[in-house]
């Protein structure tokens, strides 16, 4: 039993950390996506629907968090 409870933390932890990963890497892609944004918005593109998008985006990343 012992074996089989190591085993399983063993497979939990490199799950989490796998998870953190794509976590952090969803999260430079989010601010990636607002540095362009912003620069959109400087030239005077229309970036409602990407404000809406990004937002959802962030909403997600928070039920991870």
């Amino acid at each position: 039993k012992f074996e089989e409870a190591r085993e399983l933390l063993e497979n939990a932890e490199y799950e989490g950390k796998n998870l953190e990963k794509d976590y952090r890497k969803s999260m430079e892609k989010i601010d990636q996506v607002k540095a362009k944004i912003a620069e959109f918005k400087e030239k005077g593109v229309n970036i409602e629907e990407l404000e809406k998008i990004l937002k959802q985006a962030e909403n997600e990343m928070k039920k991870w968090n």
